[in-house]
């Protein structure tokens, strides 16, 4: 409800505004009567309201002067204006001082109703309109974090380094950056030790903040949270003056945190722009953590090449993952033997394992990238995942991840089905509904929110059509229904089925039905 303060001299006025006004339907309230200018004042102090309603001459302050000094402090506040036929000369004011009102004495309940009713939607459309804004900049820094990850990433985003380098207060120079980028160790295995009940998150939460505390008093340009138990630092220091920071970063953050972190130091880059890049080479350098160990500073130099045909493990995983989304069980297989392959070279039991938990916690990062999680899709929760260390072979193992990774794409595979069958179920009845005039892929690809590329694409894998053949057919298929019509001509039968040149009509459905229409509708 919308509060109302009603200002008159006359008493009676004033109680009749009060009474008669329908002010409940109006969808606003009388919180307050004056009979004064000063006890209006004297009320908006210490309260609030959206609508003045006030007679424009009373005693010592008229109604003028009041709403002059309520402009300085309550902006906001819908004014309506009531004077008499004799002081018509002051409307002039009125309107100038953007009155949303002015109404005459005696008033015209009708007209009042009028004015309120207009100063209500003024309101309503200002109301929705902050709700607007309000949420905005509540998700602002949100859509920030998700537009810099996007950066990160290498997806193209418009003005995407701008916002970073206003975000991070930068300018856009040229120096010497380094990218490091921090995790916390044991991540993991503290994960499965956690219940529900356990505040894991909130752990994580203030691990982070040291680690950004301690880089801020290392000098650091810049911290971003990437992801819950990684943050990049960018740093303006040469080479040499990296690693000894990242040195000190670890040493600090074991003083303070109950843990540790490992570091990946990527190569120097001289432009901030260059940035996603850095990040993408520090990310390929962390992976190596599993093998150069955890709690230390790790960089490219220091990186021992152990595959036996040039790939790296988790160049294997991007292809073992991809298999995965595409439904190639061949290839996954493949994936998982070059895998193997790589894990039975690892001298002990236990770096097997280790591996093979990375693996699967590689697994659920990236399930968790396309919205999906090992429980919806195994039912199955990551802390159940140790049952990696009661197999007695790694061949166990390889063949308990091959039977899994087979269901997750299985699973995947059924939803995209499904998924793609009412998409295509939705756009065939936008066709048909529209087979009377020109129909083009991008203007059914910008309805459904594709790319034109994209909905050609899935047309193909879908109807084994491209989509204008689909568009043929169905054009004709009803044409070949309405013929059947004897009152029909078949010019109108054209007409009516987005074709407009006779000619190609005849010669398209000569094409698909080895008869021009006429001749089916003799043969008939």
């Amino acid at each position: 409800m919308y509060r109302v303060i009603l200002a008159d001299d006359e008493m009676l006025d004033l109680e009749g505004m009060e009474l008669l006004m329908p002010w409940k339907e109006l969808g606003m309230e009388v919180v307050y009567q004056a009979t004064n200018a000063y006890k209006v004042l004297e009320y908006l102090r210490d309260n609030e309201a959206d609508v003045l309603v006030t007679d424009i001459r009373m005693p010592i302050m008229s109604g003028l002067e009041l709403v002059r000094k309520l402009k300085d402090t309550h902006l906001g506040i819908k004014v309506v204006f009531v004077s008499g036929h004799e002081e018509f000369q002051y409307a002039r004011q009125a309107i100038q001082m953007n009155a949303n009102g002015y109404v005459l004495k005696p008033v015209d309940q009708e007209e009042l109703i009028r004015v309120l009713q207009e100063i209500r939607s003024q309101l309503d459309t200002e109301r929705y309109r902050g709700a607007l804004d309000e949420k905005y900049r509540e998700s602002a820094p949100l859509i920030r974090e998700q537009k810099m990850k996007k950066w990160l990433r290498g997806e193209y985003l418009p003005a995407a380094e701008e916002d970073w380098l206003a975000e991070a207060e930068l300018e856009k120079k040229e120096s010497n950056y380094t990218a490091l980028l921090a995790e916390l160790d044991d991540a993991g295995l503290n994960y499965l030790k956690r219940t529900e009940s356990d505040s894991g998150d909130e752990q994580a939460d203030q691990a982070m903040k040291v680690i950004e505390s301690c880089s801020r008093l290392l000098g650091a340009l810049f911290a971003f949270r990437i992801d819950p138990i990684r943050m990049l630092l960018v740093i303006d220091i040469n080479e040499e003056s990296a690693e000894a920071r990242g040195a000190q970063l670890l040493s600090m953050v074991r003083e303070q945190l109950n843990g540790t972190i490992t570091v990946a130091a990527g190569t120097p880059f001289s432009s901030l722009a260059e940035l996603p890049a850095a990040y993408s080479e520090a990310s390929r350098i962390l992976e190596h953590k599993w093998l150069s160990g955890k709690n230390r500073l790790i960089r490219s130099m220091n990186i021992e090449e152990r595959d036996s045909e040039g790939s790296r493990p988790e160049m294997m995983l991007d292809e073992l993952f991809n298999a995965m989304m595409q439904y190639d069980l061949v290839k996954i297989d493949d994936c998982l033997e070059s895998l193997f392959a790589f894990i039975k070279r690892l001298d002990r039991k236990l770096h097997v394992q280790s591996f093979a938990q990375h693996i699967l916690s590689k697994l659920d990062t990236y399930l968790e990238s396309v919205n999906e999680n090992l429980e919806s899709l195994l039912g199955i929760r990551f802390e159940q995942l140790d049952i990696l260390y009661h197999f007695e072979t790694v061949y166990d193992i390889q063949s308990w991840m091959r039977r899994r990774f087979f269901e997750i794409s299985e699973s995947l595979q059924r939803k995209k089905q499904k998924k793609n069958h009412k998409i295509m179920k939705e756009i065939e009845d936008y066709v048909n509904a529209h087979l009377d005039r020109s129909i083009e892929l991008r203007e059914v690809a910008d309805r459904f929110s594709f790319s034109p590329n994209y909905l050609g694409h899935l047309f193909k894998e879908e109807r084994g059509v491209t989509f204008s053949e689909f568009v043929i057919r169905q054009r004709l298929a009803k044409a070949h229904e309405m013929l059947q019509d004897p009152v029909r001509k078949v010019y109108e039968v054209a007409f009516s089925v987005g074709y407009k040149n006779l000619t190609h009509f005849n010669k398209l459905f000569r094409d698909a039905y080895g008869l021009s229409p006429n001749e089916f509708r003799r043969q008939r």
